[in-house]
């Protein structure tokens, strides 16, 4: 293996100020001032720093300075708790946020430590990708410091939202698959058994709500003994089981939930010499872009980013202290070919 000694790994042995003060058996307040040129330092001591920390690659810390100077200009972004389905989002706020045409700094993190450390930089915005309980009380605590905060793709009461209506998607999917005339239809995707009084599991009662509903009107049944398969850890499926259901059950059509779901259901079909849709249909619930190459196209519902997004540009610009907004913004209908009408 090559290996580059003259590369320095900046993950490791990173030179902190501290450092540079207890080489030169100083106070940091004296090296702070002779690397900023600020205050009295013995000119040839100065010198003598700076050479140090030029020698040893010390980069200043951008959020020391921050909480030092404050943060009037910088705006937080809190991850979601899992990033496996929004990864294109992210991308996409990034990019509404150098739109925006404001010199913004960013903070970005996902946990309680780092909603409090925004919230002490006096920070004036925070964009929260669907608030979690353990966050909740950090997020009130910023709040009560005067930080504006949008909570974005999930549900938290309390706060200006943009909620995504996953129970009308699955609604519209199991409908949509009875009018092309399933009635076997299996479910294979995120457990719907789990707690859903957790703020970042809401979606999961948005789903089976949804779900419950379609099925009362168009009489059909789901249950998890005969037509339903729920992922593992990590959105993790387990093809033999996916096989089995095919097997046992025969549906005739698949609602699958989540992109990996989705994906596992492509790859066992294939496996399984079974042509979408001629043997089976598959419509789907998802938040990106994975799979717009997957052959036949999947008839699928997805996030609307571009209304998200424009909700959020509102957000940015909002002077401090006055954005107070809810809002629901429906999941977008892509009508793919993997959809097989059986009433012809």
């Amino acid at each position: 293996m090559e290996t580059f000694p003259h590369i320095k790994n900046p993950g490791r042995n990173k030179m902190t100020i501290k450092d540079i003060a207890k080489h030169f058996n100083t106070s940091v307040s004296v090296i702070s001032r002779a690397l900023n040129d600020r205050g009295y330092v013995n000119e040839q001591k100065r010198q003598a720093i700076k050479s140090y920390a030029a020698l040893h690659h010390y980069q200043p810390s951008g959020t020391a300075k921050q909480l030092k100077q404050g943060a009037k200009n910088t705006i937080g972004i809190v991850m979601p708790w899992v990033l496996r389905n929004q990864m294109d989002f992210i991308q996409l706020l990034l990019a509404a946020m150098h739109r925006s045409r404001k010199e913004w700094q960013l903070m970005i993190g996902n946990n309680v430590q780092t909603v409090d450390q925004m919230a002490a930089l006096q920070m004036p915005k925070i964009i929260a990708v669907n608030i979690t309980s353990e966050q909740l009380p950090a997020f009130q605590r910023a709040a009560a410091r005067g930080v504006d905060i949008l909570n974005v793709l999930g549900y938290c009461p309390g706060f200006s939202g943009i909620r995504v209506t996953h129970e009308k998607a699955t609604y519209d999917c199991i409908k949509l698959l009875s009018a092309n005339g399933h009635r076997r239809i299996a479910y294979i995707g995120l457990d719907l058994t789990q707690d859903t009084s957790a703020l970042h599991r809401y979606y999961l009662k948005m789903v089976k709500d949804g779900m419950e509903r379609a099925a009362a009107e168009e009489n059909l049944s789901f249950s998890e003994a005969e037509n339903m398969l729920y992922c593992g850890e990590n959105y993790s499926f387990d093809y033999q089981q996916i096989r089995r259901l095919l097997l046992d059950y025969r549906p005739t059509a698949v609602l699958a939930w989540t992109e990996q779901a989705e994906a596992a259901i492509y790859a066992v079909c294939h496996e399984m010499q079974l042509n979408i849709p001629e043997d089976i249909s598959i419509a789907g619930i998802g938040g990106n872009f994975m799979l717009d190459g997957f052959a036949p196209q999947l008839t699928h519902y997805r996030f609307d980013y571009p209304s998200v997004l424009k909700k959020i540009e509102a957000f940015i610009h909002a002077p401090p202290g006055e954005y107070n907004e809810n809002h629901s913004v429906d999941f977008l209908f892509y009508p793919g070919n993997s959809i097989k009408n059986i009433n012809l």
